[in-house]
């Protein structure tokens, strides 16, 4: 049976290609779900359309890069790559706390629960 740590890594690695195929093929749809609001706009509304699809372009290489490193990596890279991961989540949750004043914790969550899992698969398993 795998390691604990694999099947989360896994666990958050799915997350992230799916979030990032739901941002790319819909982005519209996706706005509430990163916690911004809806753009009042038609300039507006084309523009977050390809910013959403860069998010979630981003999002899937974070997934594929996980999924490749438990795959064919050691144990310390795919901590580096679970550390990156927390740390876009981190700037994630400062974007949206910036634009909308609140709703930073639901990146911080995640975000702080994959720091720790990088850090340590980083100085204990890698």
């Amino acid at each position: 049976m795998p390691h604990p740590t694999t099947l989360l890594a896994s666990l958050f690695a799915s997350i992230f290609l799916a979030f990032g195929t739901s941002y790319m093929i819909a982005p519209r749809n996706t706005y509430a779900a990163f916690g911004l609001p809806n753009p009042s706009t038609a300039t507006d509304l084309e523009l977050m359309d390809r910013i959403m699809v860069m998010y979630g372009a981003r999002d899937a290489f974070m997934g594929t890069a996980l999924f490749a490193s438990l795959k064919y990596g050691s144990k310390k890279c795919t901590g580096l790559i679970l550390l990156a991961a927390g740390a876009c989540a981190g700037v994630d949750g400062w974007v949206v706390k910036g634009a909308t004043g609140e709703g930073e914790w639901n990146h911080w969550g995640y975000g702080s629960v994959i720091l720790a899992l990088g850090g340590y698969v980083v100085t204990v398993m890698g």
